[in-house]
């Protein structure tokens, strides 16, 4: 492996984590940023679409999840030229409130195959197709309210209030 594919991979994985925190923090710009326009996004029965419109259904449907975590893991690369092929592992956390109903936890473990295209010196993906390996629903069993080992904490937005955007933006130059 030379140092090209080494500086690849590594931008690769950049976007691969710019999307799991654009998706959990709602942000737009963000996810926006990981697609090349018009790429295609499958991800299976819940949407088959351009990565616009996969933005668009994202944050429509951004109020049944209270909250959400994604975790990457291990990758795999087969390049070609300006093209990669690209198996990342996952996981997802999903707190999602239905309509009248007790809120429920489901815990995803998945698999995303992009194909990468590396234009004017940027990697973005241009096609993408997400697996699903498994998954568990859990029944509501927290008390979100008093926060865990007895006191409350501090808890993560998914949105721009998110306290890692100032953290971010204070460090800049320390």
């Amino acid at each position: 492996m030379d140092l090209q594919e080494l500086l690849d991979r590594e931008a690769i994985r950049d976007v691969l984590v710019r999307y799991c925190r654009g998706v959990d923090r709602l942000d737009r710009e963000l996810i926006a940023s990981v697609y090349w326009p018009g790429a295609e996004d499958d991800h299976g029965p819940l949407f088959r679409g351009t990565a616009e419109q996969f933005i668009e259904r994202a944050m429509s449907r951004a109020g049944l999840l209270e909250q959400t975590q994604h975790i990457l893991g291990q990758s795999t690369f087969v390049f070609d030229g300006d093209v990669a092929h690209v198996e990342t592992y996952a996981g997802a956390y999903h707190r999602i409130r239905r309509e009248g109903a007790t809120p429920y936890d489901l815990l995803v473990g998945a698999r995303l195959l992009d194909r990468f295209e590396k234009r004017g010196g940027e990697w973005r993906v241009a096609y993408r197709k997400l697996l699903t390996d498994w998954f568990r629903e859990l029944d509501d069993s927290a008390d979100w309210a008093s926060g865990f080992f007895g006191g409350p904490w501090p808890m993560g937005s998914r949105n721009a209030d998110d306290a890692s955007y100032g953290f971010f933006a204070s460090e800049v130059g320390h």
